[in-house]
């Protein structure tokens, strides 16, 4: 599927922001795994009807999680470099 490329959005990072904007589960997960550095599972489902959008400047992944957390219906785990998200 072709994607629309934002020059704006693509280089957010520079400036310590993390966006998404209407993004799967897997793509959330991928994107998260790049900028912390870290490795997500799941435990249990995410919708997949479910597109999570959210911006975030110059914050731990802790603080991200607990925002789309609570707003999209998961708990998380951080241990050291590996995250899982659970789903009930």
């Amino acid at each position: 599927r072709k994607r629309y490329f934002d020059r704006q959005t693509a280089f957010l990072w520079k400036d310590g922001t993390l966006r998404f904007t209407d993004v799967s589960f897997s793509e959330f997960k991928i994107t998260l795994e790049r900028w912390y550095g870290v490795e997500i599972a799941f435990k249990g489902s995410p919708s997949s009807t479910i597109l999570i959008s959210g911006e975030y400047k110059d914050k731990y992944l802790s603080n991200v999680l607990e925002s789309l957390g609570y707003a999209y219906g998961f708990e998380y785990k951080i241990a050291q470099k590996k995250v899982t998200l659970i789903f009930n």
